[in-house]
Protein backbone atom coordinates (compact mmCIF):
# COMPACT_ATOMS: atom_id res chain seq x y z
CA UNK A 1 0.00 0.00 0.00
CA UNK A 2 1.55 3.12 -0.86
CA UNK A 3 2.08 6.20 1.00
CA UNK A 4 0.01 9.34 0.24
CA UNK A 5 1.80 12.70 0.01
CA UNK A 6 1.61 14.55 3.10
CA UNK A 7 1.93 18.09 3.89
CA UNK A 8 5.24 18.72 6.11
CA UNK A 9 3.46 19.52 9.19
CA UNK A 10 1.34 16.65 9.20
CA UNK A 11 3.73 13.76 7.44
CA UNK A 12 4.85 11.22 9.91
CA UNK A 13 8.60 9.43 9.87
CA UNK A 14 9.14 6.00 10.35
CA UNK A 15 10.53 6.83 14.06
CA UNK A 16 6.98 7.98 14.81
CA UNK A 17 5.64 4.40 14.14
CA UNK A 18 8.39 2.73 15.65
CA UNK A 19 8.00 3.13 19.30
CA UNK A 20 11.03 2.84 21.68
CA UNK A 21 12.06 -0.14 23.86
CA UNK A 22 11.49 -0.49 27.50
CA UNK A 23 13.28 -1.85 29.90
CA UNK A 24 11.27 -1.61 32.77
CA UNK A 25 10.80 -4.70 33.86
CA UNK A 26 8.15 -3.94 36.19
CA UNK A 27 5.66 -2.84 33.90
CA UNK A 28 5.52 -6.63 32.87
CA UNK A 29 2.28 -8.79 34.50
CA UNK A 30 1.36 -11.89 33.90
CA UNK A 31 -0.84 -13.74 35.06
CA UNK A 32 -0.08 -17.66 36.53
CA UNK A 33 -3.10 -19.44 34.11
CA UNK A 34 -3.90 -17.39 31.37
CA UNK A 35 -5.09 -13.79 31.61
CA UNK A 36 -2.43 -11.10 30.97
CA UNK A 37 -2.55 -8.60 33.49
CA UNK A 38 -0.76 -5.61 32.22
CA UNK A 39 0.03 -3.70 35.45
CA UNK A 40 1.81 -4.63 38.48
CA UNK A 41 3.90 -7.70 38.71
CA UNK A 42 3.35 -11.14 40.07
CA UNK A 43 6.43 -12.08 41.94
CA UNK A 44 6.47 -15.38 40.64
CA UNK A 45 7.97 -13.82 37.34
CA UNK A 46 9.63 -10.85 37.80
CA UNK A 47 13.28 -12.51 38.21
CA UNK A 48 12.53 -14.01 34.84
CA UNK A 49 11.14 -10.46 32.90
CA UNK A 50 13.74 -8.87 30.55
CA UNK A 51 12.90 -6.05 27.85
CA UNK A 52 9.56 -4.79 26.25
CA UNK A 53 9.38 -4.52 22.72
CA UNK A 54 7.59 -2.37 20.39
CA UNK A 55 4.41 -4.13 18.41
CA UNK A 56 5.73 -2.89 15.36
CA UNK A 57 9.09 -4.23 15.58
CA UNK A 58 9.53 -5.67 12.05
CA UNK A 59 6.86 -4.24 9.95
CA UNK A 60 5.57 -0.57 9.93
CA UNK A 61 2.09 0.33 9.40
CA UNK A 62 1.32 0.58 5.88
CA UNK A 63 0.50 4.39 5.27
CA UNK A 64 0.33 7.20 6.85
CA UNK A 65 -2.92 9.04 6.58
CA UNK A 66 -4.19 12.70 7.30
CA UNK A 67 -7.52 12.36 6.11
CA UNK A 68 -9.53 8.51 7.02
CA UNK A 69 -11.18 6.92 3.90
CA UNK A 70 -14.85 6.30 4.55
CA UNK A 71 -15.45 7.70 7.59
CA UNK A 72 -19.29 7.66 7.04
CA UNK A 73 -19.18 4.24 7.57
CA UNK A 74 -17.09 2.16 10.31
CA UNK A 75 -13.24 1.04 9.45
CA UNK A 76 -14.19 -1.20 10.90
CA UNK A 77 -16.66 -3.75 12.66
CA UNK A 78 -18.31 -1.67 15.58
CA UNK A 79 -17.71 -2.67 18.70
CA UNK A 80 -20.11 -4.60 20.60
CA UNK A 81 -20.20 -6.89 23.85
CA UNK A 82 -21.06 -9.50 21.20
CA UNK A 83 -20.48 -10.18 17.45
CA UNK A 84 -24.15 -11.85 15.80
CA UNK A 85 -24.34 -13.52 12.85
CA UNK A 86 -21.13 -15.61 11.97
CA UNK A 87 -20.29 -18.05 14.33
CA UNK A 88 -17.40 -19.05 12.13
CA UNK A 89 -15.08 -17.71 9.72
CA UNK A 90 -17.11 -18.59 6.83
CA UNK A 91 -19.69 -16.25 7.52
CA UNK A 92 -17.59 -13.05 8.71
CA UNK A 93 -15.79 -10.97 6.24
CA UNK A 94 -12.43 -9.28 7.63
CA UNK A 95 -12.12 -5.39 6.75
CA UNK A 96 -10.08 -4.33 4.61
CA UNK A 97 -8.54 -1.02 5.52
CA UNK A 98 -8.51 -0.68 9.35
CA UNK A 99 -7.76 3.31 10.14
CA UNK A 100 -5.85 3.68 13.52
CA UNK A 101 -4.88 6.95 15.62
CA UNK A 102 -1.75 6.57 17.21
CA UNK A 103 -0.82 8.87 20.20
CA UNK A 104 1.87 11.86 19.58
CA UNK A 105 2.12 13.02 22.93
CA UNK A 106 2.52 11.33 26.36
CA UNK A 107 -1.27 11.89 27.66
CA UNK A 108 -4.15 10.93 25.17
CA UNK A 109 -7.37 13.09 26.45
CA UNK A 110 -10.36 11.10 25.35
CA UNK A 111 -13.65 12.63 25.58
CA UNK A 112 -17.22 11.52 25.57
CA UNK A 113 -18.48 14.17 22.39
CA UNK A 114 -16.69 15.76 19.72
CA UNK A 115 -17.33 18.78 20.73
CA UNK A 116 -16.94 17.93 25.04
CA UNK A 117 -14.04 20.44 26.10
CA UNK A 118 -13.54 18.17 29.33
CA UNK A 119 -12.07 14.54 28.87
CA UNK A 120 -13.30 11.41 31.07
CA UNK A 121 -10.22 9.94 30.96
CA UNK A 122 -6.10 10.43 29.98
CA UNK A 123 -4.15 7.39 28.40
CA UNK A 124 -0.38 7.38 29.75
CA UNK A 125 1.97 6.10 27.03
CA UNK A 126 4.26 4.70 29.90
CA UNK A 127 1.23 2.00 30.33
CA UNK A 128 1.42 0.70 27.36
CA UNK A 129 4.01 -2.13 26.40
CA UNK A 130 4.61 -0.74 22.72
CA UNK A 131 5.78 2.95 23.72
CA UNK A 132 2.53 4.84 22.86
CA UNK A 133 -1.51 4.16 23.11
CA UNK A 134 -3.32 3.09 19.30
CA UNK A 135 -7.33 3.47 18.57
CA UNK A 136 -9.44 2.42 16.12
CA UNK A 137 -10.88 4.94 14.10
CA UNK A 138 -14.92 4.69 13.46
CA UNK A 139 -15.43 8.34 12.10
CA UNK A 140 -14.67 11.65 11.84
CA UNK A 141 -16.44 14.62 13.64
CA UNK A 142 -15.20 17.74 12.62
CA UNK A 143 -11.87 18.19 14.16
CA UNK A 144 -12.59 15.05 16.24
CA UNK A 145 -12.31 11.08 15.43
CA UNK A 146 -14.85 8.90 17.11
CA UNK A 147 -12.58 6.01 18.36
CA UNK A 148 -12.76 2.46 20.25
CA UNK A 149 -10.78 2.93 23.20
CA UNK A 150 -8.72 0.33 25.72
CA UNK A 151 -11.00 0.52 28.43
CA UNK A 152 -13.57 -1.07 30.21
CA UNK A 153 -16.59 -2.34 29.55
CA UNK A 154 -15.35 -3.81 26.39
CA UNK A 155 -16.25 -2.05 23.01
CA UNK A 156 -16.22 1.31 24.84
CA UNK A 157 -15.84 4.05 22.34
CA UNK A 158 -15.14 7.89 23.01
CA UNK A 159 -13.48 10.90 21.20
CA UNK A 160 -9.97 12.03 20.47
CA UNK A 161 -8.83 15.67 19.13
CA UNK A 162 -7.46 15.45 15.76
CA UNK A 163 -4.38 17.36 17.18
CA UNK A 164 -3.42 14.74 19.55
CA UNK A 165 -3.26 11.71 17.23
CA UNK A 166 -1.53 10.40 14.02
CA UNK A 167 -3.37 8.37 11.88
CA UNK A 168 -2.12 5.24 9.84
CA UNK A 169 -3.64 2.71 8.08
CA UNK A 170 -3.34 -1.33 7.59
CA UNK A 171 -4.62 -3.78 5.92
CA UNK A 172 -4.42 -6.67 8.31
CA UNK A 173 -7.45 -8.19 10.40
CA UNK A 174 -7.91 -11.17 12.72
CA UNK A 175 -10.70 -13.81 13.71
CA UNK A 176 -10.64 -16.06 16.26
CA UNK A 177 -14.22 -18.45 16.70
CA UNK A 178 -14.20 -19.96 19.98
CA UNK A 179 -16.00 -23.29 19.43
CA UNK A 180 -13.26 -23.85 16.85
CA UNK A 181 -9.98 -23.03 18.66
CA UNK A 182 -9.61 -21.64 15.71
CA UNK A 183 -7.18 -18.05 15.31
CA UNK A 184 -7.06 -16.75 11.65
CA UNK A 185 -5.29 -13.94 10.08
CA UNK A 186 -5.98 -11.87 6.81
CA UNK A 187 -3.98 -9.38 4.65
CA UNK A 188 -6.05 -7.87 2.41
CA UNK A 189 -9.23 -9.59 3.10
CA UNK A 190 -7.29 -12.89 2.01
CA UNK A 191 -5.92 -15.35 4.83
CA UNK A 192 -2.34 -15.41 5.35
CA UNK A 193 -2.58 -17.58 9.13
CA UNK A 194 -4.51 -20.02 10.75
CA UNK A 195 -3.56 -21.53 14.36
CA UNK A 196 -5.23 -23.97 16.50
CA UNK A 197 -5.85 -22.30 20.07
CA UNK A 198 -6.34 -22.78 23.44
CA UNK A 199 -9.21 -20.26 24.88
CA UNK A 200 -10.87 -19.58 28.05
CA UNK A 201 -12.73 -22.18 30.40
CA UNK A 202 -16.35 -22.20 30.88
CA UNK A 203 -16.18 -20.79 34.51
CA UNK A 204 -13.87 -18.14 33.00
CA UNK A 205 -14.60 -17.54 29.20
CA UNK A 206 -12.85 -15.58 26.64
CA UNK A 207 -14.81 -12.12 25.60
CA UNK A 208 -16.65 -12.15 22.34
CA UNK A 209 -17.13 -9.34 20.48
CA UNK A 210 -14.95 -6.79 18.23
CA UNK A 211 -11.75 -5.66 19.85
CA UNK A 212 -8.09 -4.58 18.38
CA UNK A 213 -3.96 -5.20 19.72
CA UNK A 214 -3.51 -3.05 22.03
CA UNK A 215 0.51 -4.04 22.82
CA UNK A 216 2.99 -6.19 22.74
CA UNK A 217 5.27 -7.54 25.66
CA UNK A 218 8.13 -9.52 25.42
CA UNK A 219 8.68 -11.91 28.63
CA UNK A 220 11.87 -12.99 29.57
CA UNK A 221 11.46 -16.42 29.43
CA UNK A 222 10.67 -17.36 25.96
CA UNK A 223 10.04 -21.16 27.33
CA UNK A 224 7.98 -20.24 30.15
CA UNK A 225 3.73 -19.88 30.42
CA UNK A 226 3.47 -17.16 28.05
CA UNK A 227 5.96 -17.86 25.51
CA UNK A 228 8.23 -15.73 23.88
CA UNK A 229 5.16 -12.93 22.96
CA UNK A 230 2.23 -11.76 24.32
CA UNK A 231 -0.09 -9.17 22.56
CA UNK A 232 -2.39 -7.47 24.82
CA UNK A 233 -6.10 -6.70 23.60
CA UNK A 234 -8.45 -4.23 24.21
CA UNK A 235 -10.70 -7.05 25.58
CA UNK A 236 -10.95 -7.57 29.40
CA UNK A 237 -12.37 -10.40 30.93
CA UNK A 238 -16.46 -9.83 31.98
CA UNK A 239 -15.92 -12.25 34.87
CA UNK A 240 -12.27 -11.09 36.40
CA UNK A 241 -12.43 -7.86 37.44
CA UNK A 242 -9.04 -8.20 39.01
CA UNK A 243 -6.67 -11.42 39.08
CA UNK A 244 -2.61 -11.63 39.66
CA UNK A 245 -2.90 -7.95 41.08
CA UNK A 246 -3.34 -6.74 37.45
CA UNK A 247 -6.50 -5.31 35.81
CA UNK A 248 -8.27 -8.66 33.93
CA UNK A 249 -6.80 -7.73 30.69
CA UNK A 250 -7.23 -10.22 27.70
CA UNK A 251 -4.25 -11.37 25.84
CA UNK A 252 -2.88 -13.45 22.95
CA UNK A 253 0.14 -15.15 23.93
CA UNK A 254 2.46 -18.31 23.11
CA UNK A 255 2.86 -21.19 25.83
CA UNK A 256 4.90 -23.86 26.86
CA UNK A 257 1.65 -26.67 27.02
CA UNK A 258 1.06 -27.07 23.45
CA UNK A 259 -0.68 -29.69 24.35
CA UNK A 260 -3.52 -27.99 25.72
CA UNK A 261 -4.14 -26.14 22.52
CA UNK A 262 -7.09 -26.75 20.43
CA UNK A 263 -9.48 -27.28 24.38
CA UNK A 264 -10.78 -24.77 26.65
CA UNK A 265 -8.01 -24.07 28.79
CA UNK A 266 -7.17 -20.78 30.08
CA UNK A 267 -8.53 -17.94 32.47
CA UNK A 268 -9.27 -15.95 29.50
CA UNK A 269 -6.46 -15.38 27.47
CA UNK A 270 -5.75 -16.89 23.61
CA UNK A 271 -2.64 -19.33 23.55
CA UNK A 272 -0.85 -20.64 20.72
CA UNK A 273 2.14 -22.13 19.69
CA UNK A 274 5.01 -20.07 20.07
CA UNK A 275 6.40 -20.29 16.39
CA UNK A 276 3.03 -18.91 15.47
CA UNK A 277 2.98 -16.37 18.12
CA UNK A 278 6.36 -15.31 17.00
CA UNK A 279 5.53 -15.12 13.61
CA UNK A 280 2.14 -12.89 14.45
CA UNK A 281 4.98 -10.46 16.47
CA UNK A 282 7.45 -10.06 13.63
CA UNK A 283 4.42 -8.90 11.26
CA UNK A 284 1.83 -7.13 12.83
CA UNK A 285 1.90 -3.54 13.52
CA UNK A 286 -0.66 -2.01 16.25
CA UNK A 287 -4.05 -1.64 15.83
CA UNK A 288 -4.79 -4.54 14.06
CA UNK A 289 -8.32 -5.14 14.97
CA UNK A 290 -10.16 -8.88 15.95
CA UNK A 291 -13.14 -10.27 16.25
CA UNK A 292 -13.98 -13.07 18.68
CA UNK A 293 -17.20 -14.85 17.97
CA UNK A 294 -18.58 -17.81 20.60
Amino acid sequence: MPKPNLPKDTSVSDSRHQPSVHRRATRLGVLSLGVLAFGAFPAAVAASAASLVPATTAVLPDAAVTTPPALATPASTPPSSSVPAASASEGWKPPVVTVVAAARNRLTPVYQTATATKPFASLDNRKNFSGRHVFLVLAQEGNAYKVQIPMRPNGRTGYVKAGDVTLYQHDYAMFVDLSEHTLIVYKGGKEIQREVVAVGTAKYPTPTGSFFLRELAKPGNPRGAYGPWAFGLSAYSNVLQTFGRGDGQIGIHGTNQPGALGTNASHGCIRMKNASITKLAQTLPQGVPIDIVP
